[in-house]
């Protein structure tokens, strides 16, 4: 921390202040190394994916949402507030990379956890607010992220039977014409009401049913007319004064049946616009037997529950091996590995047949050591790992999730995908860069140089792109003469101190010797990851599988049926928020070549306490890496 700080401040002094940090992150690229203990961003998979959640709900949906859409006074800076503070508090040194006892991982996860709540909420109320702006009938699809792009939605088509579903569309359930709506009790049944009739502008009838065991309101939607709502207080309340208060209260909605399928929608980058059917023009996704293929893609699932992709084999192949190491490090049993890398059954069964979403479920049982003894792997449990796979039509990214029932502790399982093309280096995103690393690792006198390298929403390598859910650790190995041929991905390790005693991968322990039992990871872990060919844009295949299109309902009369808030091109938008009243946006230029960003407004580009450093008032030219500010005007 103090060698970078020092350069820092000479940097900034030698270039003017703290307006050129850019050219610091540039300086400390080529210049500057840091050391991350082989095996901390693979240690506990539960604090990796809640930190990423948490900064992706805050930074890439909450933020933009209310920048954008919301008024400068409605700006929610509290809660904001109140969320990041949770996210800095698990920055602390020992707990951002879980290498702690259980109950302060358990605390990090909880802040993680509220972090999350306060973003998903926010979010919500954002898509409230986008519905209302649209009004009208018909759902609304909301783009958080600069790009535009196509993606696939999950919406209700009200009063839509099955059979009158537009062509390229995917029927997941038809919903009743006659279903429950809402439902509370007697003492809060003006509350359910008038969530129901504001939720839903276009019913008409109102009936209650008091004659059950159960006071029922039935509504429905009519040609015209508006339901007399002081007429139905009323009669609201002479039920509620013949009831016990905490009588059941259920809301019914009568009419023609419903759908809620799966389609596809276009939305320009930073907007909203109603759903409206695309052209049936892109070759669909379709499940069958053993094959998936969407025109773009195609896989196949082997016998042993490994999958090809138009037609190379040997994806997804899972390789457990032991790890008697600690939250720090790996480290293999000292009596020699037994690696398991066959299951003793697999079974494939189709989920989904498109058109738009085709998925197969792979689930297979492995035999693994129950955990180490006296330095070797000992014991069998029957372990159920169930991986699908799906393809979605218009894409070229295979999406994987893979669940883990593990019952097995002291271990560490890998899934290994083959390159396109032999590989003798690997470029790896992080933030506000993207790091090119070869083969071999940096040791030293206290640790061995194993290449296990930390990866944030992307790494590609020998024409691959793995898209990840936040920080994963990843290794390139079955290197031969030309290079690396598979890229290993850690799904779980598992172990059980804090800081192990002396071993073969670090002599001298990283801290104390203390058990940590949460850290064996017993139970379900869920990792979800895409698979890309030959991808133009990593980062876009990233935001693609984790950073999808949402979906907003809309609200009151018609008002319009499409709003772009921004729209940014020619670099990478790293954060949208409000900022003394204004909108403040933080650009990157992610490659190692000069770029010129446009933005569709005038401002100020300012330094990082937002400072006016230089109008804006047309293109912007960013130097390699270089990260801006920009101060936006009303």
């Amino acid at each position: 921390a103090d060698h970078v700080a020092a350069r820092v401040s000479a940097v900034a002094a030698a270039e003017g202040g703290l307006s050129s940090l850019p050219l610091v992150v540039g300086e400390m690229r080529s210049g500057a190394r840091t050391n991350v203990l082989m095996g901390v961003t693979s240690n506990r998979m539960d604090v990796r994916q809640r930190a990423a959640r948490a900064e992706v709900g805050l930074e890439r949906r909450a933020e933009p949402l209310w920048a954008l859409f919301g008024s400068a006074a409605d700006w929610p800076q509290s809660f904001l507030d109140e969320a990041w503070g949770l996210v800095v508090r698990n920055c602390a040194h020992d707990s951002i990379c879980a290498c702690s006892v259980d109950l302060v991982v358990d605390a990090v996860i909880h802040r993680y956890d509220e972090a999350i709540d306060v973003a998903e909420g926010l979010t919500g109320r954002a898509l409230k607010a986008i519905g209302a702006a649209a009004g009208g009938k018909g759902a609304v699809v909301v783009n958080p992220i600069a790009r535009a792009r196509t993606g696939a939605v999950e919406l209700l088509l009200e009063d839509t039977a099955a059979a009158d579903v537009p062509a390229g569309v995917q029927v997941l359930q038809e919903v009743p014409g006659r279903r429950e709506v809402d439902r509370g009790s007697l003492a809060n049944v003006g509350e359910v009401i008038a969530r129901v009739l504001d939720r839903d502008l276009t019913l008409t009838e109102a009936e209650l049913d008091d004659s059950g065991e159960a006071t029922v309101l039935v509504v429905r939607t009519g040609t015209g007319g508006t339901i007399d709502r002081p007429a139905l207080r009323a009669e609201v309340r002479n039920v509620v004064a013949r009831h016990d208060l905490h009588r059941l209260f259920r809301v019914v909605r009568e009419g023609a049946p419903s759908c809620q399928v799966l389609a596809r929608a276009a939305v320009d980058g930073f907007s909203w616009a109603r759903w409206t059917a695309l052209p049936d023009d892109v070759a669909p996704a379709r499940a069958s037997g053993t094959s998936l293929s969407n025109g773009s893609v195609s896989v196949e699932i082997a016998p042993d529950g490994t999958w090809s992709i138009d037609g190379v084999p040997g994806y997804g192949r899972l390789v457990d091996g032991g790890d008697l190491g600690d939250t720090y490090n790996w480290c293999p049993p000292p009596a020699g590995d037994v690696l398991v890398s066959a299951p003793s059954s697999v079974d494939v069964s189709v989920v989904e047949d498109g058109p738009v979403r085709a998925s197969i479920r792979i689930v297979t049982i492995w035999d693994l050591p129950a955990g180490i003894v006296d330095g070797a792997r000992s014991g069998s449990i029957p372990t159920p790992v169930t991986t699908v796979l799906s393809l979605h039509a218009g894409e070229a990214v295979l999406r994987v999730e893979t669940t883990i029932d593990n019952r097995s502790e002291d271990h560490r399982l890998r899934v290994h995908h083959p390159l396109r093309a032999p590989a003798t280096s690997s470029a790896a995103g992080c933030a506000y860069a993207t790091v090119t690393r070869g083969l071999e690792a940096e040791g030293g006198p206290t640790e061995m140089p194993l290449p296990t390298f930390p990866a944030r929403d992307h790494v590609t390598a020998g024409g691959l792109t793995v898209a990840t859910e936040g920080v994963v650790e990843y290794e390139l190995v079955d290197v031969a003469g030309e290079g690396a041929g598979e890229i290993a991905l850690t799904l779980l390790r598992c172990t059980g101190l804090l800081s192990q005693e002396p071993m073969a991968t670090r002599p001298v322990p990283a801290g104390p010797i203390v058990a940590t039992p949460g850290a064996q990871m017993i139970g379900t872990t869920t990792v979800r990851y895409g698979l890309a060919v030959d991808a133009a844009d990593p980062r876009a295949v990233a935001d693609d599988v984790f950073v999808p299109l949402l979906v907003a309902s809309p609200r009151g009369p018609h008002r319009a049926d499409g709003h772009t808030a921004l729209s940014v091109e020619g670099a990478e938008v790293a954060a949208v928020r409000r900022r003394g009243g204004k909108i403040e946006v933080r650009v990157w230029n992610p490659t190692d070549i000069e770029t010129t960003v446009s933005v569709d407004r005038t401002g100020w580009l300012t330094d990082l306490r937002g400072r006016p450093q230089q109008r804006l008032d047309g293109p912007l030219p960013l130097r390699p890496w270089q990260i801006a500010t920009l101060a936006l005007d009303d």
